[in-house]
C-alpha cells in the first residue's frame, strides 16, 4: 500500500493496515508477512504497527 504524499501523516496508511491486520487475524491467519522496498523509510513504519523485520529474509530477482 501506499499513501500519496500529500496524504500521510494523518493516520489513513495506519487505518488501512490495521483493518488488514484485523481482516487476517479475524479469518483466523497465523502470520502475517509483508516485504517492503528498503529504499523508501518505511521500515519504522511497519515496524510501529508491530511488524519486526528479523523473522524472516526477503529476496528479488530482477530480469536483466
Amino acid at each position: 500500500m501506499a499513501t500519496a504524499e500529500e496524504f500521510r501523516k494523518r493516520g489513513i496508511g495506519r487505518s488501512v493496515m490495521q483493518a488488514a491486520i484485523d481482516a487476517a487475524w479475524a479469518e483466523d491467519a497465523y502470520k502475517i508477512m509483508l516485504m517492503t522496498g528498503q529504499k523508501r523509510g518505511a521500515r519504522g513504519f511497519y515496524e510501529a504497527l508491530g511488524f519486526d523485520c528479523e523473522d524472516k529474509f526477503g529476496m528479488v530477482l530482477r530480469r536483466a
